[in-house]
């Protein structure tokens, strides 16, 4: 009877108890990834502390969709059936690229209404005088958009032209101590001047065109730039 391989099992049997029962050992058997971030293990021959790091795949987060605030879309709505036009802000907005701009001003011409870009850093003024008139504006991605029923269409001004648009123009450029000829509704070399002096003061390229922009200014008018 050979008694060495029943002592070597009983050997290693016991040896297996000891170290299974080890209390320094931490052997987790089933632990999800939302229990530990990380498990520490650590070997009774070495007592060295291993991080073993659970990697979890990440969740993308939502997309924020950028809504207009119903009273802001309201009130909106609310301006352009108060300057008594038919079309719809949508149909607007569809012709704001820059194919079919001038298509688009041609419409809202044709129902009196004058449409111009913001620039950058002005900001509307809230004075009754724009309420009044009804001038609505809204965002339309980087840019910002007014649309009102002005007095006068844009217009270009020739020296010797005769109009009521002229006089107008006298008028609202006397009313700024900017021209001091006569209001005879007669295009001439001061009246040129004063609307030149007038464009540069609101920081607009001096130019003989009395476009939607300059009529806004002299209708309404503006708050200081911002810094």
């Amino acid at each position: 009877f050979k008694w060495w391989p029943a002592v070597g099992a009983a050997a290693f049997a016991i040896g297996f108890v000891v170290w299974f029962g080890n209390a320094d050992l931490h052997f987790p058997i089933l632990m999800s990834p939302a229990q530990s971030a990380a498990l520490v293990v650590k070997t009774p021959v070495q007592s060295k502390v291993l991080q073993v790091a659970v990697v979890t795949t990440p969740v993308a987060a939502p997309v924020a969709v950028v809504v207009p605030a119903p009273d802001a879309l309201q009130n909106l709505q609310a301006c352009l059936q108060g300057l008594r036009t038919g079309l719809r802000l949508a149909d607007i907005q569809k012709g704001l690229g820059a194919e079919t701009r001038g298509a688009t001003l041609q419409m809202l011409a044709k129902e009196g209404l004058a449409l111009s870009a913001v620039p950058a850093g002005v900001r509307l003024s809230d004075s009754p005088a724009t309420q009044a008139n009804k001038a609505c504006s809204w965002a339309e991605g980087s840019d910002r958009w007014v649309l009102w029923r002005p007095a006068y269409l844009p217009f270009e001004l020739s020296e010797g032209v005769s109009s009521e648009a002229v006089r107008w123009l006298q008028m609202q450029l006397g009313a700024r101590n900017l021209y001091t000829a006569p209001v005879d509704g007669m295009a001439g070399w001061r009246t040129l001047a004063a609307l030149n002096v007038f464009q540069r003061q609101q920081g607009v390229p001096a130019h003989s065109q009395v476009d939607a922009w300059t009529l806004f200014l002299l209708e309404h008018g503006t708050e200081k730039r911002a810094a």
